[in-house]
């Protein structure tokens, strides 16, 4: 049995259908290969491509002041400590 199966869409409304054609076209891809795309990323997002925005509130909420304070802890974080390491 193959593991590719065939799905026919009924009752597609023509505007729909030219859309499409027109995406697909635009795209690079025939009408076939845009559809499978558009399902697969639906139903099966590639999470490595998706856009995340959970984390949105907290970008430019920082004053000069605050992101001073936080660079120069890091700064100070990344130092090696040669009594320790030699």
């Amino acid at each position: 049995m193959s593991t590719r199966q065939t799905l026919t869409l009924s009752g597609l409304d023509l505007n729909t259908f030219h859309q499409i054609r027109e995406r697909a076209s635009a795209s690079g891809n025939s009408m076939n290969r845009y559809i499978l795309k558009l399902l697969r990323n639906e139903i099966q997002p590639d999470t490595a491509g998706m856009d995340h925005h959970d984390l949105d509130e907290f970008f430019g909420s920082w004053n000069d002041d605050t992101f001073n304070r936080v660079m120069e802890t890091i700064t100070k974080q990344r130092g090696i400590d040669l009594e320790i390491w030699s």
